[in-house]
């Protein structure tokens, strides 16, 4: 079962220039140690600006998925994008993110979430569905 839908969508230079006004303090608020860890390890700027960008869409539109919008039911770094074993983006939620998450699931269920991130030289955007699936028995 479908529990929400979020689609957001981010552009490079505006987000570039907000993080050369705010630096560090804005990449700590809006980023885990390890999203930083791994930007990092970008070889360009560019690079790195979309990683961080498709990162930012990625959040936005599981907060819209929730209908909450980040700040009342999620926060920033209780968001994480990150890579399955072939490379393809997975969320990682925690804490008050995820209890608010658990609380949209009805009971028998556990949260699923599916992510799509993709990016052009002036756009980054992300594509999140939060669903509901049966928790498996062992019967």
């Amino acid at each position: 079962m479908i529990i929400g839908i979020g689609t957001d969508i981010v552009s490079v230079s505006r987000f570039k220039r907000e993080i050369e006004q705010f630096n560090q303090a804005v990449l700590n608020r809006l980023f885990t140690s390890c999203e930083q860890e791994k930007a990092n390890r970008k070889k360009c700027e560019m690079a790195q600006l979309g990683f961080y960008a498709k990162r930012f869409a990625a959040k936005e539109a599981f907060s819209k998925a929730l209908g909450s919008g980040i700040g009342k039911a999620a926060l920033w770094t209780e968001i994480e994008v990150d890579n399955d074993d072939k490379g393809a983006p997975i969320l990682k939620v925690f804490g008050k993110t995820m209890n608010y998450v658990l609380s949209l699931i009805p009971q028998g269920y556990k949260p699923y979430f599916h992510i799509s991130l993709a990016d052009e030289k002036l756009f980054a955007i992300a594509v999140v569905i939060i669903e509901a699936i049966p928790v498996e028995t062992d019967n």
